[in-house]
């Protein structure tokens, strides 16, 4: 047994000493060593990334951790889940937009080369409900939606009784309230869409 120097250098963790620059055997204080004349051990270092979690709808300062470049996020990334009152956590994400950025796990690769500070933000989801109100839904009634997303296509209905025809979604009972269509943007709560019927003209 002898003993191993560590460095210490701002920004990097050090990993140990290798018989190489990039991978090699690694020599610790307990690894036998050859009878060779000269032994040259190359000191190998990880770049720390700070990576700052976004919830993604208020002025909180985020959640931030240590991360390492070309390895794992951690299980850090799957065990924070931050809240919102009405809201479901999806996932952290790359970008704070609704339909950009990449899915980032535990499992996930801090990239090569990334910048000193990694930003994550919070995409969230909410429940609708549609509400045939006497009519017949043409599929199921609960739909999950991307928080500021559009609603897109909506589901589809059709009328139990003669003489009268789909007027639309609603936010409340008989055609009040706002009209829902493909373009509207997803609030930040979970909510009843109802079915309103009209007479036939």
């Amino acid at each position: 047994m002898y003993s191993m120097s560590s460095l210490h250098e701002t920004g990097y963790r050090f990993n140990g000493w290798y018989t190489s620059w990039e991978g090699g055997t690694k020599y610790t204080a307990q690894t036998i060593v050859p009878n060779v004349k000269n032994l040259t051990l190359y000191a190998q270092w990880s770049r720390v990334i700070t990576v700052y979690f976004h919830n993604n709808y208020s002025d909180a300062t985020p959640h931030s951790m240590p991360c390492y470049e070309n390895e794992p996020y951690g299980d850090y990334v799957d065990s924070y889940h931050p809240t919102r009152e009405g809201c479901d956590f999806k996932g952290w994400y790359t970008s704070p937009n609704y339909d950009e950025g990449e899915l980032v796990t535990s499992s996930s690769i801090v990239p090569e080369d990334s910048p000193v500070a990694i930003h994550l933000y919070a995409h969230w989801t909410v429940d609708v409900v549609y509400n045939p109100c006497g009519g017949c839904m043409l599929g199921k009634s609960l739909y999950t939606y991307d928080v500021g997303g559009i609603f897109g296509r909506l589901p589809e209905v059709c009328c139990c009784e003669e003489e009268k025809y789909f007027d639309g979604w609603y936010t409340l009972p008989n055609g009040k309230g706002q009209k829902i269509n493909i373009l509207t943007t997803v609030p930040d709560y979970g909510m009843t869409l109802y079915a309103n019927w009209r007479p036939e003209l």
